[in-house]
């Protein structure tokens, strides 16, 4: 599962459990859901602004590095 494979990892770079932005269909389904936008919510609390300039995965590419930015992106595709 996602979720278990990553969520050390996730910890450690956003200092935030990945559980915080399991969607709500995960306990229905059984199945692991990243709100993505809970997530970029939160970006925002922590220095991400929407100016049409920035993507949040480049923002958290600046912010925490590409090895954090490659851990998104697997957590999103299901890896």
């Amino acid at each position: 599962m996602v979720r278990s494979q990553h969520s050390r990892a996730f910890y450690q770079t956003f200092q935030i459990p990945l559980e915080h932005f399991t969607g709500s269909l995960t306990p229905l389904l059984g199945k692991f859901d990243f709100d993505v936008v809970k997530f970029d919510d939160w970006c925002k609390t922590v220095g991400y602004v929407e100016d049409n300039k920035t993507s949040c995965a480049d923002f958290v590419k600046a912010k925490w590095g590409k090895a954090a930015q490659n851990l998104i992106l697997k957590i999103i595709s299901g890896e």
